[in-house]
């Protein structure tokens, strides 16, 4: 299996750590549906749920080439991810600074802006779960997303 990042957010820097377990697909392998990526993801946190953190993902003030140099050079240095994270990954095999990655996993799970919100920005890791299992459910509408990003956002 290729390359895991592992990126964990503080108030000045980026932190690189020895993680779990790996992924349950190959980054960069992933080309479906929102709905695909969905399940995938939320395959990958239930057989891995340690490897699932929504406060973790490559947002840092001190991003640089170096940094992610270091990080390409690692070979299974483990990861926990976010959603967002996820996605990147199994989409693209990288993740791109966290505005740019945060935008094209919006896209590639079909996410709305409140959405994105919701899902990257506040809910927990049990509540990213649930929003996960509700986009990648035949039976989800609309309404039921929306309902969802109110409880998470509380609204």
């Amino acid at each position: 299996m290729g390359k895991q990042i592992s990126w964990v957010r503080t108030n000045q820097s980026i932190d690189l750590y020895d993680p779990p377990k790996g992924l349950v697909a190959e980054p960069g392998s992933f080309s479906g549906t929102p709905k695909e990526m969905a399940a995938l993801i939320l395959q990958q946190v239930e057989t891995y749920p340690e490897t699932h953190d929504q406060d973790s993902f490559i947002v840092g003030p001190h991003w640089s080439s170096i940094l992610q140099e270091k990080i390409d050079s690692l070979y299974h240095c483990g990861t926990t991810m976010c959603v967002a994270g996820f996605a990147e990954t199994f989409a693209h095999g990288s993740i791109e600074r966290y505005s740019e990655g945060g935008d094209r996993a919006a896209a590639l799970l079909g996410l709305s802006d409140d959405e994105v919100e919701a899902l990257f920005y506040s809910a927990s890791g049990e509540e990213a779960v649930e929003f996960l299992q509700l986009l990648a459910s035949d039976e989800s509408t609309v309404d039921d997303r929306k309902l969802l990003v109110t409880k998470i956002m509380r609204y």
